[in-house]
């Protein structure tokens, strides 16, 4: 992969993983808030290993220097100066930590909050359903419903968003990581399509304490529908359009690779996606 040879790695080396849990935690980052910064400093001090992409321009203050946590040997940093994009990023920080002795990562974006319970059950999680996990490439972990010890089960799914999943890099190894170029979510369903294609399951868990994936999320406003909330965000025409162009490859792929069930449910999450952008520009007008 070329791109992993322009990546300027600024921790004090690359050794094998010295984290006492059962797996790492990594973030990509585009313009990181102060909560985010105290999210990372809060890991290390737990313990926890921690990687970090930096996608923002090398031209603002680096990370590593606003926040000195390069004497930390739980702490990687790496960034190639620009936006490298999500696909790149990933797969330059989960193939690092495979290489390095990892086998588990906990991914996070900037804007999914989450606390020290959360870590905790996520390790007890991992160490139950360990010779279940095999068969994964990634499980999904989500804090909607309470979690109850009889109902601990990993629901097979299609389609789930990267940020808050644990990895199996075994699994990703031999699938080749992250490729082609999409956008935003088109990333995270074209994982799930190889994963699917290779033979692997896709897991989703809903009943994971402290999993915020929506208050820090920025512009997003708050309705109740049927008793159910949902936070919707304005996206700008271009956004839009990157996601349709994504959605419209990843179906004709799914069609080529006879996914029929993936394919109709791409268009399903693409019409549900128009829908709320719709329904949001409604909603402001009235405003």
């Amino acid at each position: 992969m070329n791109y992993l040879n322009t990546i300027q790695q600024l921790s004090n080396g690359l050794n094998k993983s010295k984290s006492k849990n059962e797996f790492i935690v990594a973030f990509v980052l585009h313009y990181p808030s102060v909560e985010v910064f105290d999210r990372i400093q809060s890991l290390l001090s737990e313990g926890y290993e921690v990687y970090v992409f930096d996608n923002s321009p090398k031209n603002t203050q680096p990370f590593i220097l606003h926040y000195d946590l390069s004497s930390n040997n739980n702490f990687r940093y790496f960034s190639s100066g620009c936006n490298s994009g999500l696909s790149s990023s990933l797969s330059t920080l989960l193939s690092s930590a495979f290489y390095n002795g990892a086998s588990n990562v906990l991914y996070f974006d900037q804007d999914t909050d989450f606390n020290s319970k959360t870590l905790s059950f996520i390790s007890s999680f991992l160490v139950d359903n360990h010779l279940l996990f095999h068969d994964y490439s990634m499980v999904s972990l989500y804090g909607k419903n309470k979690y109850i010890e009889s109902q601990n089960i990993i629901h097979e799914h299609t389609h789930i968003i990267l940020s808050g999943s644990l990895f199996n890099l075994f699994a990703l190894e031999e699938i080749g990581w992250f490729r082609g170029n999409y956008f935003v979510d088109g990333v995270d369903y074209k994982l799930c399509l190889d994963s699917i294609n290779s033979g692997f399951k896709i897991g989703h868990f809903d009943s994971s304490p402290g999993f915020d994936h929506s208050s820090f999320q920025d512009n997003s406003i708050k309705i109740k529908i049927f008793n159910k909330s949902l936070h919707l965000k304005k996206y700008d025409y271009s956004r839009i359009k990157g996601i349709f162009i994504s959605h419209v490859k990843l179906t004709i792929e799914a069609l080529f690779t006879i996914q029929f069930l993936f394919a109709f449910r791409t268009i399903i999450l693409l019409i549900g996606f128009l829908i709320k952008q719709f329904f949001i520009r409604i909603i402001y007008f009235v405003k």
